[in-house]
């Protein structure tokens, strides 16, 4: 009982007061890099337009009062939505929202989405439009993909929501997804709260690429996948290609990762994936060696950090895992871009050390090896690389953290009614894991979950700002390095 009334506590200070559980420290200063290495990165020459702020203030005008707008998905034959391998017809209505974005039965085609929530009963949802829409009109542009994410695994719906509010303000990641809130109903059956993104391709206003389909050298949007080699449609050499060779051990046993690159493409060919995985494994092979220079011809090294702030920073065990997108661009680098599912992030997942928020995870082979990224841990050996991340942590993370916080607090003040709606159909999970926390916070309403996010965020801003502003940041240099 004393827990749940700290919990409520807790919550209703934080609504009120949303930066007074964060502290500022800053315990020493951050060292000079080494000579001839400058860590002052402009913004890439490969920059889309992209809009800033919170993405559910994208088309905020949408809302109507404090209500969430509808979505009805009507699938031909009344048939379930069951695979993730084909798509079925069905006719799409939106309503709840201003009359200028409100559509009726339009033609639309459906399938499951997801690689480990796919077999979760509360299930995402691709939708194909035949014409473009800008539902809401919360994107930059019209598309005929969107998603919409189930959050199955986050009882807090929140996570992901707040990671992109965070991308919005890092400049040197081109994209990343506008977002909002919807009630979902399918064949005529409340299936919860659905958070609505748009998909990530080639479409007006997102990913930005020309690809030409009889050019190698040409633009590419590839997704670091573990998944890939179990799709049974994708051909390895072909859609996709492997290259490095991380070594793990940790509490799971020992092994060596090897990458795995999907291409994101409708013109898929042996002389197309051959290019990519040279380029790739010359990359690797810059990154292995950790020459500032021979890094610099490879990868965008501001899109790089910026992406590792946002992936540290949320503590997202996929990092190295999938729904990591990059670009490479036509006679160009590889540009980091599209955050994507941050479910698992911020605590939500034991494998990051029982979802604690001390250690680095992104950057760190130590604890979990076979998902932290191989790219940031090696590069974490290098004195330059560490500089640069800790320079650019002190130019935005605060701001990261506050616009997260604040979106957090808007949703949940404003909409909170409205999420309760999702657990009279699903249940609240519980979730008490958490080494940090004394006593170890037990989540079994929505309000709790909330609440852990919150404290989750700023515990782990804190702990990371004192972390890169310390020589605690060198702790992985390689011999020599520092």
């Amino acid at each position: 009982m004393m827990l749940k009334k700290a919990l409520a506590l807790l919550l209703t200070v934080t609504t009120l007061l949303p930066l007074a559980a964060c502290t500022v420290s800053k315990s020493e200063p951050v060292p000079e890099t080494e000579k001839g290495v400058s860590t002052n990165l402009e913004t890439p020459f490969y920059q889309t337009e992209k809009i800033h702020g919170n993405p559910s203030e994208i088309g905020a005008s949408s809302a109507a009062g404090e209500t969430l707008p509808n979505v009805f998905i009507n699938v031909a034959d009344k048939k379930e939505i069951v695979s993730k391998d084909y798509y079925l017809k069905a006719t799409v209505t939106v309503d709840g929202c201003a009359q200028s974005f409100v559509i009726n039965d339009v033609n639309a085609e459906v399938r499951k989405r997801g690689n480990g929530t796919i077999y979760q009963e509360k299930g995402s949802i691709h939708v194909k439009f035949e014409e473009k829409y800008n539902l809401f009109g919360q994107a930059s542009g019209y598309g005929r993909s969107w998603v919409l994410v189930a959050n199955s695994f986050d009882a807090s719906l929140l996570r992901s929501h707040a990671v992109y509010t965070m991308a919005h303000t890092l400049e040197n990641i081109s994209w990343a997804t506008s977002s909002s809130f919807v009630h979902l109903y399918v064949n005529g059956n409340y299936r919860g709260v659905y958070q609505l993104v748009e998909n990530h391709n080639d479409s007006d206003g997102r990913i930005e690429i020309n690809e030409d389909p009889n050019v190698v050298d040409t633009d590419y949007i590839i997704e670091l996948d573990a998944y890939v080699e179990n799709d049974t449609d994708k051909k390895q050499g072909v859609d996709w290609f492997g290259c490095g060779s991380f070594k793990y051990s940790d509490t799971t046993g020992k092994g060596v990762k090897i990458n795995k690159y999907a291409i994101r493409s409708d013109y898929n060919s042996k002389a197309r994936c051959e290019f990519l995985e040279n380029y790739f494994k010359a990359a690797d092979d810059a990154i292995m060696i950790g020459d500032f220079e021979e890094v610099s011809k490879y990868i965008d090294l501001a899109s790089f950090v910026d992406m590792y702030i946002l992936q540290e920073l949320s503590c997202n065990p996929d990092v190295g895992w999938s729904s990591f997108y990059m670009v490479k661009k036509a006679g160009d680098k590889i540009y980091f871009t599209c955050p994507w599912d941050f479910d698992l992030s911020f605590g939500n997942h034991p494998t990051t050390n029982n979802g604690s928020y001390k250690n680095l995870f992104a950057g760190n082979g130590k604890s979990v090896e076979h998902k932290s990224n191989s790219w940031y841990f090696n590069l974490f050996k290098r004195k330059w690389f560490v500089d640069m991340v800790a320079k650019r942590w002190n130019e935005v993370a605060m701001g990261m953290r506050d616009a997260a916080l604040d979106e957090i607090n808007r949703i949940y003040s404003d909409f909170r009614s409205e999420f309760l709606k999702n657990y009279t159909v699903w249940d609240v999970p519980t979730k008490s894991y958490s080494a940090d926390f004394n006593p170890t916070m037990t989540q079994d309403t929505f309000d709790e979950h909330v609440a852990f996010l919150k404290l989750y965020l700023c515990s782990r801003y804190d702990w990371l700002d004192n972390y890169f502003n310390s020589n605690q940041k060198y702790e992985q240099l390689a011999k020599g390095e520092m």
